[in-house]
């Protein structure tokens, strides 16, 4: 039954409008300043400018310029208002691009800036399926969304909608020229599959779907529309296997019957010198994928293309024959014609966006991709592990690894980089702990059931690592999960052990840290979990002086059976992240004396003192140069004091960029004072005012930027500092002008005085000196030149 909306054809729209810069690379980042590291390796949708190509991933744009083919990104970051894209389309006319997302939110990317349009997911009065599948532009004004419920016209020159046509029934594309509109429908549940037309011209109600012309004539009965296209001489109608083309749109004729065997159609596109059809394999996933059909002006069939395209979604070609292409297949390329070579284009970009364990070390980020879920079910992920240093990503996985492939090595979980620097081991949750060396880049050993301590799960045949941490003797703790011993170690030395503990019930570990004292502290799964601690002892090899205890809701404050993460902060405190929020172990050596049963900070929320994130599912913890607590739950990110009782910031999808509110890792980069962030839908970054420190001042303490110009108007940073040093800043003639204490190794001044107001142009004396009651006064003397 067809229903005519009048609250779309007479709302002027309210539009938000974002003024947004495009990223060409991982440039230095600026404190405050959020930077993304999606994966570009799998793209969903392409169109095009004359002078650049737009691909659209699930969470971002990727932007290749034709000219020179260098590449640029936008994502959250830049300005755009969701992720989880839909569809996308360059509109030629007025030279910007129309992105719809997955919860029917629009954004139109303009050169001034994003307008956001949000009316269609907002509409409580449209039910159903609200997905935008298709997109139009009519003579450059109106825009037309092909949706799950019907047809919807939006002015882009008045920023307003039209008429929109609910039918209750999905519209699979929109196309048409002039005043003709065509649609083809999709619901084979109501029998509507076939191609309908409506010239504009003829009424002044085109919301009534009754008033559209079923296109019939030359067609088979029962047809099944896949996609239409209208130039100015011919109308278009593409079925599963077949194409047939109407000069006059009434009388079609069959002009294409594939013979590709389980290929449909996909899409029907307009090229410089005629159409293209894209087919696919109904599975995609054997050979023989895809292939393009080329015709030219005359509906001549010219060319069949199935080179390089394998697993292609869509496809649109340039006025010099290039095509371009999106797939599914992990890769961005191009040809360079119908009988060309296959061009690979080369993205600076993590293999995926998933990211459920990170370490940083000497200035590079390791991530391990998963592949795992919540309840440790098996998901057989293969994309490995992701390396960053400079810039520059670097994908170890089976496919470009072939030590991973032979071995059958995924679900890469967990990941840690060894304190000297030269090590990182990734752990499996399939086949044990691999070993890869840095200098080399390469993979040094598999350890597994043959060659180590490591055994199956009980009841499987495979070995699973769920936890991986160092102590300060460089040995390797891993968790065993589901084995009858299912904590290991892997000493320096090269030796394997592995650990029974005392009770059968906790065999299930995860995520692990080490304390200062070296006790190693293992979140323990399972409904009635809990925190493991283990004491090695004087000799790892003689576990006669070993201690082992279990701490849980029954003899802690640990306020939830499902511990989630562990980690060791700045003072050797340990934080325990759970269901129900978090909480403080700060028991030193005594963790074994029965009184350890840790604190859960008071913090007052909306005027109410309540416990530490007590509504919250903690799942990652981060400590930053500052000692401050990153707390990553569903529900975004806390970012608390060093004792965790003020908060410092919060960080959700709605108040910042970040583009997922679950978070899954994160790791700070003591180096740089750049937190890495996991999040469901990816990697991201933000600089934060800290960077690791140690009890005196570094060599080389410097300020940046130095020196300050007048245009410039962010913090100015002095890096190289003592552990939290006194810092006082005086003019050349020694007159104090601004005091602080830096956050971990790195302070901040904002270029002002006492009073708040701009310092004048000269050179300022930066004094800083350590705080450290136990040693001796360290201090240390920079200048800053300020040019007003």
């Amino acid at each position: 039954m067809t229903k005519i909306l009048s609250y779309l054809s007479s709302l002027v729209l309210l539009v938000c409008i974002t003024n947004f810069s495009i990223v060409h690379a991982q440039a230095d980042q600026a404190i405050g300043e959020w930077e993304s590291h999606l994966s570009y390796f799998i793209t969903q949708i392409v169109t095009q400018s004359d002078e650049k190509v737009y691909y659209a991933t699930d969470q971002s744009i990727m932007i290749l310029d034709k000219d020179d083919m260098s590449i640029e990104f936008l994502t959250r970051i830049e300005g755009l208002s969701q992720t989880g894209i839909q569809n996308i389309l360059y509109d030629q006319d007025n030279d910007q691009l129309i992105i719809a997302y997955t919860n029917s939110v629009v954004d139109i990317v303009t050169n001034d800036g994003i307008i956001t349009i949000t009316d269609i997911r907002d509409q409580a009065d449209i039910q159903g399926d609200k997905l935008i599948y298709d997109m139009y532009i009519q003579n450059g004004s109106k825009l037309y969304m092909a949706t799950g419920f019907g047809l919807v016209e939006y002015d882009l020159i008045n920023f307003e909608f039209g008429f929109t046509m609910d039918i209750s029934q999905r519209i699979r594309s929109i196309d048409g020229v002039g005043d003709i509109l065509m649609i083809a429908l999709d619901d084979p549940l109501q029998g509507q599959v076939g191609a309908y037309q409506l010239d504009l011209t003829t009424t002044n109600t085109p919301g009534f779907f009754p008033l559209w012309e079923e296109i019939t004539a030359g067609l088979p009965s029962n047809y099944e529309a896949r996609d239409v296209y209208r130039d100015d001489t011919n109308s278009y109608v593409a079925l599963e296997t077949s194409l047939y083309v109407s000069e006059n749109g009434d009388d079609y004729q069959l002009i294409y019957e594939s013979d590709f065997e389980d290929f449909v159609a996909i899409f029907l596109d307009p090229t410089p010198t005629g159409i293209m059809l894209g087919l696919q394999k109904t599975n995609p996933l054997v050979s023989g994928r895809a292939a393009l059909i080329f015709f030219d002006e005359n509906n001549t069939l010219t060319s069949e293309v199935t080179n390089c395209i394998r697993n292609m979604r869509d496809a649109c070609v340039d006025s010099d024959g290039r095509i371009f292409f999106s797939e599914f297949w992990r890769n961005i390329s191009f040809l360079e014609s119908t009988d060309g070579p296959c061009v690979p284009v080369v993205v600076n970009s993590p293999f995926e966006n998933d990211a459920r364990s990170m370490d940083a070390r000497d200035g590079r980020i390791y991530v391990a991709s998963g592949g795992v879920r919540e309840n440790f079910g098996d998901e057989f992920s293969r994309d490995g592990v992701y390396i960053f240093q400079e810039n520059e990503w670097t994908n170890v996985n089976e496919f470009n690894t072939e030590f991973l492939r032979s071995n059958e090595v995924l679900q890469l979980f967990q990941i840690a980089a060894s304190p000297r620097g030269d090590k990182v081991y990734f752990g499996s949750f399939w086949a044990g702990v691999v070993e890869y060396d840095v200098e080399t880049q390469s993979i040094v050993e598999l350890y597994n059931r043959d060659n180590s301590s490591l055994q199956f799960q009980q009841g499987d045949s495979r070995v699973r690592i769920s936890g991986l941490g160092f102590d300060d003797d460089n040995t390797l703790w891993v968790s065993n999960f589901g084995a009858l011993e299912p904590l290991s170690a892997f000493s320096e030395e090269g030796e394997w052990h592995s650990f029974g503990l005392d009770r059968s019930d906790i065999a299930f570990l995860s995520e692990l840290d080490v304390d200062d004292n070296q006790f190693v502290w293992v979140a323990v799964g399972g409904a009635s979990g809990g925190v493991l601690v283990y004491d090695k002892g004087q000799d790892l090899a003689d576990t006669s002086d070993d201690r082992q205890v279990f701490l849980n809701q029954g003899n802690t404050e640990i306020p939830s059976g499902l511990v989630n993460t562990v980690k060791v902060d700045r003072t050797g405190a340990v934080w325990v992240g759970t269901a129900a929020g978090a909480v403080v172990f700060e028991c030193g050596g005594s963790a074994f004396d029965g009184n350890c049963i840790g604190t859960r900070r008071r913090v007052q929320v909306d005027n109410i003192t309540a416990f530490l994130l007590e509504s919250e599912d903690v799942l990652s913890i981060a400590v930053d140069g500052a000692n401050r607590k990153w707390f990553g739950t569903r529900n975004g990110i806390f970012v608390q004091s060093p004792n965790g009782e003020d908060q410092i910031s919060r960080f959700s999808v709605s108040n910042s960029p970040l583009f997922n509110n679950t978070i899954r890792s994160m790791t700070f980069d003591d180096e740089t004072g750049i937190m890495y962030i996991g999040t469901d839908s990816g990697i991201q970054s933000i600089r934060t005012e800290t960077t690791g420190s140690r009890a005196v001042h570094e060599s080389n303490v410097f300020a940046f930027p130095n020196p300050v110009r007048a245009e410039y108007n962010g913090p100015i940073a002095i890096r190289g500092l003592a552990t939290d040093a006194e810092v006082r800043i005086t003019d050349i003639d020694g007159h104090l002008v601004f005091k602080t204490t830096a956050l971990g190794g790195q302070a901040i001044w904002d270029g002002k005085d006492f009073h708040g107001s701009d310092v004048a142009s000269g050179v300022y004396l930066v004094f800083s000196s350590s705080t450290d009651t136990f040693r001796d006064i360290d201090s240390h003397v920079t200048k800053i030149l300020i040019v007003r």
